[in-house]
């Protein structure tokens, strides 16, 4: 079975990289006969996912999507490949492009009227009323994982999908080689399991406040502010990037913010400039005592190991797989605004919310491992129900 793996993103984000990851490799747990051909963009990276997952049999496809030649490219898809899987999270939405959200939606149209497409760990919509007819009509025959509830009923009764399955975030389930507790990675860092908090800025700085110096100076305060919490006055503050990509890597939000940073808070302050893998990225994000994000697979991956996340939310996505899926709502600032940023909003509310984590932290920590319990459930479920559908194609024409 030749399977076309779609969307797969650069694995130097790490949260992405995740969702691929275990999607190829618990897929291929149920499905061992399956060869995969992704879009990944060059060898190294298509080396990093074979290396990640531990299994062979995957490949960067010869057909190479081009928005300019896409009739060519749809039939060269018909003709080579059994299904196409198309990866998730949110690349179906609106707040980040319209232009090639309508070319992807295209291709998906004609693909499934020719073969299986299976999406899964989806985030769709909401959609303007042109493009909501367009994904209407697009979608209807594809089989549609979402990975959180708020998007299920926007499909369901918004669009009127029938091909819908309620599911979780691929990145919930264990990791090929996650383990517990990587006591040589803390180390190399300067880190004691519990005894650090740790912060991921995105780089994408407009996503929430087009003043960046406000922007910047908001994550100075947080810092500086948790240090003197009775409770964090014995503990570090780790900065880690999630995404160290130009040119809106994490990496530079976090030197700028070393940079404002005076003499003695620097002294409790670690961060990272090196290129984590998955594995090791979420052993530090689940080893630290809570994690404050602005990227929302770092929280999850802090919530994957049982631990608290304040996320910093700039879309939909969180309070659908964060707020709903995890029922965690209490746990999200809706942070997109300048004056949000420049009046000291989310200062005031990230330190309310990290006193809110420290007077309830047992009850969280209980909450959060009963909530990851069923989210594995049902995103294994998924796979499963994903892998009887690819069953169902026969041997490829090539």
């Amino acid at each position: 079975m030749k399977i076309y793996v779609s969307n797969i993103p650069d694995t130097h984000n790490y949260g992405s990289a995740m969702m691929v990851i275990n999607a190829l490799y618990y897929l291929r747990k149920e499905l061992p006969e399956a060869v995969f051909y992704t879009d990944c963009k060059n060898y190294d990276h298509l080396s990093n996912i074979m290396n990640s997952t531990g299994i062979d049999r995957i490949y960067k496809s010869p057909i190479v999507k081009d928005y300019w030649r896409i009739r060519e490219f749809i039939s060269g898809i018909i003709r080579c490949f059994d299904a196409v899987l198309i990866l998730g999270g949110d690349d179906f939405a609106e707040y980040y492009t319209r232009f090639y959200l309508l070319f992807e939606l295209d291709i998906i149209r004609e693909l499934s009227a020719h073969m299986k497409v299976l999406m899964l760990g989806q985030t769709l919509g909401p959609f303007t009323p042109f493009v909501k007819s367009v994904a209407e009509r697009s979608l209807k025959d594809a089989l549609i994982f979402t990975r959180d509830p708020k998007c299920f009923q926007y499909c369901r009764i918004e669009m009127g999908l029938q091909n819908i399955v309620e599911s979780q975030d691929l990145s919930l389930l264990d990791l090929p080689d996650q383990s517990v507790y990587d006591r040589d990675l803390l180390h190399q860092h300067g880190l004691v399991a519990s005894e650090y908090v740790t912060l991921v800025p995105s780089g994408f700085a407009e996503w929430y406040c087009e003043n960046r110096d406000a922007y910047i100076d908001t994550w100075v305060s947080i810092i500086k502010d948790m240090l003197c919490m009775p409770y964090l006055r014995n503990k570090l503050i780790f900065l880690l990037p999630h995404d160290i990509r130009q040119p809106h890597s994490d990496l530079n939000c976090i030197l700028e913010i070393i940079s404002k940073l005076d003499d003695e808070s620097k002294q409790l302050v670690r961060y990272t400039d090196r290129e984590l893998s998955p594995s090791q990225a979420r052993s530090i994000l689940g080893n630290g005592y809570f994690t404050v994000t602005g990227r929302m697979h770092a929280g999850l991956s802090t919530l994957q190991f049982g631990k608290p996340a304040i996320f910093l939310s700039y879309s939909v996505k969180y309070q659908g797989v964060v707020g709903e899926g995890m029922n965690l709502p209490e746990l999200i600032i809706e942070a997109v605004g300048n004056d949000l940023w420049e009046e000291g909003t989310i200062l005031n509310q990230t330190m309310e919310k990290a006193r809110l984590i420290q007077e309830n932290y047992d009850n969280y920590i209980n909450r959060i491992r009963n909530e990851i319990s069923k989210a594995k459930d049902l995103t294994l479920k998924q796979v499963s129900h994903a892998a009887d559908y690819l069953r169902q194609c026969g041997d490829s024409i090539i």
